[in-house]
């Protein structure tokens, strides 16, 4: 019964933020769709519009696609951050367990993932019901196998959030600062050296041509939209797990002013 009302409180907590999402991006959709498709037709038919005469040959012209993958990864990363402190914060202050916390964030995320995904798709299509997009995505496949990949996708990125989220709620200020700065000068300090690193098979320096056919091969092995889906669903698992790990001991905190 408690998980029933997590789910609920879950859902309430999130709805208008979900819904206001969709009709946004549904909006923009069919509104540059419109406008695509009205300057398609003044450019073929060659009027002169404020003494300016647009032909099909302007450079301008071109294919409009939405693109809902990138706004969407951001408005779910986001989710994922703020699903942590003041869910974990009702939950236990309403005698919820912390397994039964996670289990409903991680029902929730699913259904979320599955949604958006379908509905991706669907905001994705708009432009070719108004004759304005001829781009197709770099992934690319059955009806199925894209869904899946936004699945995939948009768990791992809520799972991201989610966990970064917990790691910082159960950290305290000196830890805070030292991880916020930490980090990110790591991966510079790796950036600047990985060239000095060495192969294992040859104990040859790396080079910059080596690691960037390395890349290039992961980028040409990603481009198929299952090996993607397959990558992607690893590292929600990954996340996924981390999130409880954070979620099992977290203690309760007073919300910040």
């Amino acid at each position: 019964m408690k998980l029933k009302q997590m789910l609920l409180w879950q859902y309430k907590a999130s709805r208008s933020a979900f819904l206001t999402f969709y009709l946004i991006v549904a909006a923009v959709t069919i509104a540059g769709s419109i406008l695509f498709a009205f300057n398609t037709q003044i450019a073929d038919s060659g009027v002169s519009v404020v003494g300016v005469t647009i032909n099909s040959d302007s450079p301008t012209m071109g294919n409009f696609n939405m693109a809902t993958l990138p706004i969407a990864v951001i408005f779910l990363f986001i989710f994922g951050l703020a699903n942590f402190g003041e869910n974990i914060r009702v939950a236990l202050a309403n005698g919820v367990s912390r397994r039964t916390h996670y289990i409903s964030f991680l029902s929730f995320s699913l259904i979320s993932a599955v949604v958006t995904a379908l509905l991706s798709i669907l905001f994705d299509a708009i432009p070719y019901f108004f004759g304005t997009s001829g781009a197709s995505s770099q992934f690319s496949g059955s009806f199925i196998e894209r869904t899946l990949f936004f699945t995939t996708l948009y768990l791992f990125v809520i799972a991201l959030g989610y966990f970064i989220a917990g790691a910082y709620y159960r950290m305290n200020n000196p830890a805070r600062v030292i991880v916020s700065i930490g980090v990110p000068a790591g991966l510079i300090y790796f950036a600047v050296n990985v060239t000095n690193a060495r192969s294992v098979l040859t104990a040859q320096p790396m080079s910059w041509e080596a690691i960037a056919a390395f890349f290039e091969r992961f980028g040409q092995w990603m481009t198929q939209t299952l090996n993607a889906s397959l990558f992607f669903a690893i590292i929600a698992a990954l996340f996924l797990f981390l999130g409880w790990l954070v979620t099992r001991r977290a203690p309760i905190k007073a919300p910040a002013v």
